[in-house]
């Protein structure tokens, strides 16, 4: 599995970042192998209802990621790829479909996306990933979960923590400091404005979590609530 992993993950670096990149009317005339499949098929393994099968889609994401890494020097732009982008939507995906285990299995491939893809890529991205784990609630609350719910919620607090954390200006370039921390305040803006509608939702455990979420938010950026929802 390992080296398939690796195969098709190098296959969909050389269509997207090669000398000829895939890109525009390139991409309707791409032939043989498509590397996306590979995304695919991690989808249809997260989504399953074995949930044992969530273990070795883990690894694979590990695999591709560091695969990834590898080839294009940095994970910075690894996460630049068009593949870590499709990778994403699919695994965001997950969080919309009706089965339970499905669901469970998006909310565990987002908590490998945010604490392993670089933070520039995972601000950019907070948005749909809090969509996401907010419908989970939303759509399992009083019903057969099986942890779905739980690991929702849990991971909405990890990713609000971990993006809204002040930025460590040690570990970046500096000249790449202040782009980050404005990446970081439209991500953080946008996040606060869909958990001010979240707190007037007809959902109960989606409002508290909301409201949660809120406290986490000023905690970490040391302002009062009001202050946090403030437009």
């Amino acid at each position: 599995m390992v080296a398939l992993v690796r195969h098709y993950t190098m296959i969909a670096i050389a269509q997207q970042a090669g000398p000829f990149p895939a890109v525009g009317q390139r991409l309707s005339r791409l032939s043989g192998m498509d590397g996306l499949v590979l995304v695919d098929a991690l989808a249809s393994i997260m989504g399953h209802e074995e949930k044992e099968l969530c273990k070795p889609g883990h690894l694979a994401m590990v695999l591709v990621l560091d695969t990834a890494t590898t080839i294009t020097g940095s994970r910075e732009r690894a996460c630049r790829l068009p593949l870590m982008d499709y990778l994403a939507d699919k695994m965001c995906a997950l969080c919309y479909e009706r089965a339970w285990y499905a669901k469970l299995g998006g909310c565990i491939a987002i908590k490998f996306l945010f604490e392993r893809m670089d933070l520039r890529w995972v601000l950019e991205r907070q948005f749909n990933f809090l969509k996401a784990l907010l419908f989970v609630m939303m759509d399992l609350t009083g019903e057969v979960s099986s942890g779905a719910v739980d690991m929702a919620r849990s991971n909405l607090e990890k990713m609000l923590r971990h993006c809204a954390a002040p930025i460590d200006s040690t570990s970046v370039e500096e000249n790449q400091v202040a782009d980050l921390v404005s990446t970081q305040e439209k991500s953080i803006y946008d996040v606060t404005h869909e958990l001010v509608r979240q707190v007037t939702s007809p959902n109960k455990y989606v409002r508290d979590q909301a409201i949660h979420c809120l406290k986490v938010l000023a905690e970490l950026t040391d302002r009062t609530v009001t202050d946090v929802m403030a437009p």
